[in-house]
């Protein structure tokens, strides 16, 4: 009717709750467990740099979990940890550049700048060089809780330690993945179906 105000269709109704619902974790019950590696690659404390970085490039990784003989974690070696201890007063080098002229056969005059990184990488033990302060994951862990643990501290990997042994590794690219082939928007994978029963069987095969 003419002068009558207009219903306010955008306004919830009278006693309607205006809470918003509670956002769901990215992956639905995925633990660490789920999307680790479990054959880990390290190195001991002793090794030099160049053992790891040669380490590192054989099997494409970016970083090695640092273990004693005894099987406890150390630390976490990077390769920005190597690139900083080989910079000096220089500006932090790149260690693919680096490995990559290392690896190649330079003759007897090589470039003195890569003399003295080789110098350094074989001189320079994994313990010098490596984060000491282990920052880890454990099996049971969501991976929505690992993805913000690695957000939080600006690191690429977290060792998986369960009652302080190392069962495994969960990296950025194990999060990526894991997102990518999770079910969308996060929903359930979907029920196996269920045995049919006794009746059902028979009347199949009566049929």
């Amino acid at each position: 009717m003419p002068g009558s105000a207009r219903p306010n269709r955008t306004a919830p109704p009278a006693g309607a709750s205006t809470l918003r619902k509670p956002v769901r974790p990215f992956l639905y019950n995925v633990r660490v467990r789920d999307i680790m590696t479990r054959m880990v690659i390290s190195i001991g404390p002793r090794a030099s740099l160049l053992d790891a970085l040669v380490l590192m490039r054989s099997h494409r990784l970016s970083g090695l979990v640092v273990q004693d003989l005894s099987g406890q974690v150390r630390g976490v070696l990077s390769e920005h940890d190597i690139a900083q201890a080989m910079a000096g007063p220089r500006e932090v080098p790149s260690v693919s550049s680096i490995l990559d002229v290392l690896m190649l056969d330079l003759g007897e005059q090589p470039n003195r700048t890569f003399r003295e990184y080789r110098s350094t990488l074989e001189s320079t033990r994994v313990e010098e060089s490596m984060s000491a302060e282990v920052l880890s994951a454990s099996p049971e862990d969501t991976v929505e809780a690992a993805a913000q643990r690695m957000r939080q501290y600006s690191v690429h990997r977290l060792p998986v330690l369960d009652d302080a042994r190392l069962v495994g590794i969960v990296t950025r690219h194990d999060l990526i993945a894991a997102l990518v082939t999770a079910p969308p928007s996060g929903a359930p994978p979907e029920p196996s179906p269920r045995p049919p029963r006794a009746s059902e069987r028979r009347r199949r095969g009566n049929s």
